[in-house]
This record gives structure tokens, sequence and C-alpha cells, in this order.
């Protein structure tokens, strides 16, 4: 791990060794390889549900419909606020 590290840091000290613009452009080459990832899986999902939608459970097209009649608990709201935490990764 600490030798990856160092080779990130050497390689990101390297493109800005040649230049501001180089690394303006690299950055942005970057930022659309995600933005592309991003879209094209966003493209396989739609595809993915419009070939297998026949297949999908009814709960899908009706997602809350398992709150009907019940009121929401503090360990549900917990636990959402929880699985989109590790999802997003981002705490």
């Amino acid at each position: 791990m600490c030798v990856c590290v160092c080779v990130c840091a050497v390689i990101i000290s390297l493109v800005n060794c040649f230049g501001l613009k180089f690394a303006a452009r690299m950055m942005s080459v970057f930022s659309a390889l995600k933005l592309f990832t991003v879209v094209f899986i966003m493209v396989l999902a739609i595809v993915s549900v419009g070939v297998y939608s026949r297949d999908l459970p009814r709960s899908f097209s009706h997602p809350f419909e398992f709150l009907e009649g019940q009121p929401p608990s503090l360990f549900s709201v917990m636990l959402s606020f929880y699985s989109v935490m590790y999802t997003y990764d981002g705490w």
C-alpha cells in the first residue's frame, strides 16, 4: 500500500513538473473519463431494466408499498442513513 501511495505521489509530482497546462489537461481527461463511466453505468442499468422488466418483482414498481400502515421506526431510519453513508463512502 505504501509503495502505491509513493508511486502515485511521484506521478502527480511529475505531471505538475511538466506545467500547469498539462496538469489541467490531464485533470480534464480524467474528469471526462469519470463522467463517461457514470453515464455508461446508467445506460447499462436502464438497458438491463428494459430487458428484464418482466422479471422484476412488484415491489420495484411500488417501492414504498411495504411502508403502508407502518410508522417508520428509529432503527429503520438509522439503518437507511448508514446504508447511504456506506454506499457513498464520503464520510
